[in-house]
């Protein structure tokens, strides 16, 4: 009987050994699963973490193209704006050389148009001057209606 009961200890003990045992093997695969688990969370993390640097990385350079793209445009357009001030420049010169030219052709025809009148002034007291001398020629032979016409000269006519 005592060796039944030491006996039935023996197989309580291997039992409870047994038991103990698979409670360890069970904790080390859970352990082991949740160790894994925690592996494949912080490679899923890491993941995440890496495209979103990707993806900074790839904003930051389209950013980058952006400014470069504005920078140009902008250049454009300060080029076509100095093309456009140019032309106006060009175009106010022209302006310019064209009113000088109008200025020189307008003095010419004025200083042609004076001569021409100063001409036909001169021609006109001449001619009064040979009139008038020519009535006082008459004059001094005695011709009567050669005085009426020195009369009407010295009053303007």
């Amino acid at each position: 009987e005592a060796e039944a009961a030491a006996a039935a200890t023996a197989e309580k003990k291997k039992q409870e050994a047994e038991a103990a045992a698979a409670a360890k093997a069970k904790a080390k695969a859970e352990a082991q699963a949740a160790a894994v688990k925690a592996a494949a969370e912080k490679k899923q993390e890491e993941e995440k973490a890496k495209k979103a640097y990707l993806d900074a990385l790839k904003a930051q350079e389209e950013l980058k193209e952006k400014r470069v793209r504005a920078k140009k445009e902008e250049a454009a357009v300060e080029e076509e704006w100095k093309k456009q001030a140019a032309r106006q420049a060009d175009d106010e010169k022209r302006a310019r050389v064209a009113a000088a030219a109008v200025q020189e052709a307008t003095a010419k025809a004025t200083a042609k148009a004076k001569a021409e009148a100063d001409a036909a002034t001169a021609k006109a007291v001449a001619e009064k001057k040979k009139q008038e001398e020519t009535a006082a020629a008459a004059a001094a032979v005695g011709l009567g209606p050669a005085r009426h016409v020195l009369g009407l000269l010295d009053h303007g006519m």
